[in-house]
């Protein structure tokens, strides 16, 4: 039993390790939105981009902030998916979050 605690620990460390890599943050404006349901649409869409982690759309701000791996997915890739969605979008702040691993 005494064995079982540390080898729970490492593998909750590898898989920690795993789960940190680069990863960017990004807030769009956004125009076309009348409604709450078409700042539903764009994250709905985002949401189905590959290497898309996480988004958040603001109606009321006509903003979306996303967070994606660079590695499998680009800005020009989201800003189509928005205008494929049928809206626009334009790039207001970027930053890249470095995650370092233990």
């Amino acid at each position: 039993m005494a064995t079982e605690a540390p080898r729970a620990t490492e593998l909750q460390e590898a898989l920690s390790a795993e789960q940190h890599t680069d990863t960017c943050h990004t807030t769009f404006s956004l125009e076309g939105m009348s409604c709450a349901s078409c700042a539903m649409r764009i994250e709905k869409g985002l949401k189905k981009v590959a290497g898309v982690t996480d988004v958040q759309v603001n109606f009321a701000t006509e903003q979306a902030q996303v967070t994606y791996d660079p590695t499998r997915t680009g800005l020009e890739q989201l800003m189509q998916k928005v205008e494929a969605v049928g809206y626009r979008a334009s790039v207001v702040d970027q930053s890249a979050a470095h995650s370092l691993s233990a």
